[in-house]
């Protein structure tokens, strides 16, 4: 079966690459091999399914065709993208949110690679390793100004207009 080494998620997103890859050429880069991913878990006695993000290092991407046999169903004609994952162990904790850390790896999964959402960084630390998670919307830029600091307002002979924002910080 075919397989890739690399891909990027669409509209800017990240670039990631297999484990098998990074092992072969680029050990001395920075390993983006670390995804994370979404999967749908169907809970028993509930009408909905719940989506669990988690995380894992991408290992490989598998290009599948699917033949013309009426076992394929819509997906005759098709190709599939998979994704070999090792997912860490990391009890289901969303990194965006909360410090996530994993010593362990689970045994390996298949999915479809649209699942994969993002390139993780892992950091090591105390005999495991730390995940930081960058996800859109869940981090803001905030500037705090301390009782003791002083605003910057700019030069002294420009008036500070009460209906632009950016004169709080010397922005006008």
């Amino acid at each position: 079966m075919p397989a890739w080494s690399k891909m990027r998620i669409r509209e800017g997103g990240d670039r990631i690459q297999t484990a098998q890859s990074f092992k072969r050429f680029n050990e001395s880069r920075r390993n983006n091999t670390f995804v994370r991913y979404e999967v749908e878990l169907a809970i028993e006695d509930e009408p909905t399914e719940v989506i669990a993000i988690q995380y894992g290092r991408l290992e490989r991407i598998l290009v599948c065709g699917l033949g013309p046999q009426t076992i394929w169903k819509k997906l005759r004609h098709s190709v599939l993208l998979l994704a070999v994952i090792t997912p860490a162990k990391t009890n289901g904790e969303d990194a965006a949110l909360t410090t996530t850390q994993f010593s362990n790896f689970g045994v390996s999964i298949v999915t479809d690679l649209r699942n994969v959402k993002a390139s993780i960084g892992t950091v090591e630390t105390r005999k495991c390793w730390g995940i930081i998670d960058r996800a859109v919307g869940t981090a803001k830029t905030a500037f705090v100004f301390d009782q003791g600091d002083h605003e910057p307002t700019g030069s002294e002979d420009e008036e500070e207009d009460p209906e632009d924002p950016g004169s709080d910080f010397g922005m006008a």
